[in-house]
């Protein structure tokens, strides 16, 4: 584990953005979401789902952002070292580990605020959709640095999220639904490091030639 986590905090170097990613993000968003699910029922959860997606999404513009693209500056530093393509490995699946703490951690602790008006399950489904729509949406604008193309992103993810979750809390929802929510989850996430590690390797290689 802290191999894994110094290979992700290549992509992290400075002090700020550590802050942010480790505690301000997740505590603001716990402190605003428990004190509207207070307020409005059920609103609180809605809105960090939301906010989740948002903000994953901007802050992974800070650490990968277009590390898929063909003109990325996020592989020059590995690309001067042997153990590059192991090091980027290691961060992305670490990535992968950190988003899935944060979401689950985050939901639930607005959750425990008023978990009388929400069945367990559509807590889970709440968690699996945030990570799914996120890690879907990473494929697309990790290919990408522009910052319009992001936006664009966000606004579409933003809103299928909305109507996912209208659905989660209209419909009755078996339990063993979230084994195949978890299953797209993990396919999501394999595919976006897949994709990275495969572009990876034709510009490392190729500049290592």
């Amino acid at each position: 584990m802290k191999e894994l986590i110094k290979c992700y905090h290549v992509f992290i170097p400075r002090t700020w953005e550590k802050l942010l990613l480790y505690l301000i993000y997740p505590v603001v968003l716990i402190c605003v979401g428990r004190k509207l699910e207070g307020i409005l029922s059920l609103f609180g959860i809605i809105f960090t789902c939301e906010w989740i997606v948002l903000i994953e999404l901007l802050l992974d513009s800070l650490i990968f952002g277009g590390i898929s693209s063909k003109d990325t500056n996020k592989l020059e530093y590995l690309k001067t070292s042997v153990k590059g393509m192991t090091v980027l490995r290691k961060s992305i699946f670490a990535d992968a580990v950190r988003r899935a703490l944060a979401v689950t951690m985050i939901l639930a602790a607005v959750y425990a605020k008023n978990s009388a008006d929400l069945p367990f399950v559509r807590l889970v489904m709440c968690v699996l959709t945030s990570f799914f729509l996120t890690e879907l949406a990473l494929v697309m604008t990790r290919y990408f640095s522009s910052m319009v193309f992001l936006m664009v992103i966000v606004s579409v993810v933003e809103i299928i999220n909305l109507a996912v979750l209208a659905a989660i809390f209209s419909w009755e929802i078996p339990a063993w639904g979230t084994g195949p929510a978890a299953a797209l989850c993990i396919l999501a996430a394999v595919a976006g490091r897949t994709i990275i590690m495969r572009n990876a390797r034709k510009s490392y290689y190729d500049d290592r030639d």
